[in-house]
């Protein structure tokens, strides 16, 4: 079974690499209460990205250092190798499984 058609792993290993690609020279940002802003990227919309919004609102929730901003973003293969070109990755991306790869290979 390829990487591809389990989601689960597919899913952890882009936000490790994400993790590990956010860790440049930008500014780190924080929250009032001083927890950690990390910027994630979700391609879905409609009731799928409700259902990650909840997901992220319920992590924010149980979380004291670390608060995580979801954006939605249109045409997100083509935006994060803009941004990954230009220096400033989000945090985090919500990838399709199949774009993976192109990510991996560029680490």
């Amino acid at each position: 079974m390829r990487l591809a058609d389990r989601p689960f792993p597919a899913c952890l290993l882009v936000f490790v690499l994400c993790l590990w690609g956010g860790c440049s020279e930008h500014q780190d940002q924080y929250t009032p209460d001083g927890r950690l802003i990390l910027t994630y990227w979700e391609k879905w919309t409609g009731f799928e990205a409700q259902a990650m919004q909840q997901i992220v609102d319920d992590y924010n929730q149980s979380q004291q250092k670390v608060y995580v901003k979801m954006l939605n973003v249109s045409q997100i293969d083509q935006k994060l190798l803009l941004a990954a070109a230009g220096g400033n990755p989000p945090d985090i991306a919500g990838l399709w499984s199949h774009t993976i790869n192109i990510y991996a290979e560029k680490s």
